[in-house]
């Protein structure tokens, strides 16, 4: 099935090195998606995430936030981010990476804004390929 775009979702206990790394050594690997765990240091000394989120966001979305967890369903709204980089791999030389973070802009009084960020193999050219992403990954997206 060469038209057929396989890929791999999961959340944060996959946020390892180990697997990027097979992903990248595998001759046709499948693309994936996984829920950041942690907020690696990057050669500079600087922290993935708030290099990431530093300038002005691309853009935003909105979308209808469901019911959960003893909060009434809201309008949501984020700002996306997203920046590729590569890490070291002792094996190899490198593993790249496009981290993406959406962040709620203006959350209702009390309640902790919602911020998501995801890791991908998958370069990202634009703001509608980030948003994309974004709505690979359920928890994350519309």
């Amino acid at each position: 099935m060469p038209a057929t775009r396989l890929v791999y979702v999961a959340d944060r206990e996959a946020d390892i090195l180990a697997l990027r790394v097979r992903a990248r050594d595998l001759e046709r690997s499948a693309d994936w998606l996984i829920r950041s765990q942690h907020n690696r240091a990057l050669p500079d000394g600087e922290r993935l995430w708030h290099r990431v989120t530093a300038g002005e966001p691309p853009g935003k979305i909105s979308f209808k936030q469901a019911a959960r967890q003893g909060q009434e369903a809201r309008e949501l709204r984020q700002r996306i981010w997203a920046q590729r980089f590569e890490w070291p791999d002792a094996a190899r030389g490198v593993v790249s990476a496009t981290c993406i973070v959406a962040r709620e802009s203006a959350p209702p009084p009390g309640v902790k804004p919602m911020e998501s960020r995801v890791l991908s193999k998958r370069e990202v050219a634009d703001f509608e390929a980030a948003v994309q992403l974004i709505d690979w990954y359920p928890r994350v997206g519309r």
